[in-house]
């Protein structure tokens, strides 16, 4: 097994880096408003990947998303739709700025819950992973492909696109 902190350390920043590669965030709004798509558990997943952490077989992905799709559908979700909720259309200074500052605050939290939903996946990916050589493009690809085939049972050119322009820059992190 493996000390689980330094991994939920470097695979938060690994989300991070990726989410600001070009590109990358637009294809992530884009997949996760048409399809709902959890981007912090699937980055969780590539980071894992990259880093050389490996699931043992195809049926463990099930196992481990388990709670972190809960949480996904009843912490985030919800944190999401109440930010994008929040917004004032007419209103004085004051109750603008008041609106402004609670959509900041809850973009905070969607991303804290975001951070603790990966802690979840990584948790719950010790029981079925191995460690071997970080993973080569075809397979973060076929990962990448089979977690979006989660939500979307055919992805179009577009979606595919996304997901190649995403697995390139976990791509580039390898060491």
């Amino acid at each position: 097994m493996y000390e689980i902190e330094p991994i939920i350390n470097d695979v938060w920043q690994m989300t991070v880096r990726s989410y600001e590669a070009e590109g990358v965030k637009q294809d992530c709004l884009f997949l996760q408003e048409r399809y709902g798509v959890g981007v912090s558990a699937w980055f969780a997943l590539l980071s894992l990947a990259v880093l050389g952490y490996r699931l043992c077989d195809e049926s463990s992905l099930t196992a481990v998303l388990s709670r972190a799709e809960t949480w996904q559908n009843e912490v985030i979700k919800p944190l999401r739709s109440a930010r994008k909720a929040a917004r004032l259309e007419q209103g004085s200074v004051d109750e603008m700025d008041a609106v402004a500052a609670a959509r900041k605050r809850l973009l905070a939290e969607e991303i804290a819950a975001e951070a603790i939903q990966q802690r979840l996946l990584i948790t719950d990916y010790r029981a079925h992973t191995q460690l071997t050589t970080p993973a080569d493009d075809e397979a973060l690809l076929s990962l990448a492909s089979d977690y979006i085939g989660l939500y979307a049972s055919q992805p179009d050119e577009a979606d595919q696109a996304a997901i190649k322009r995403v697995v390139a820059a976990f791509a580039d992190q390898r060491s």
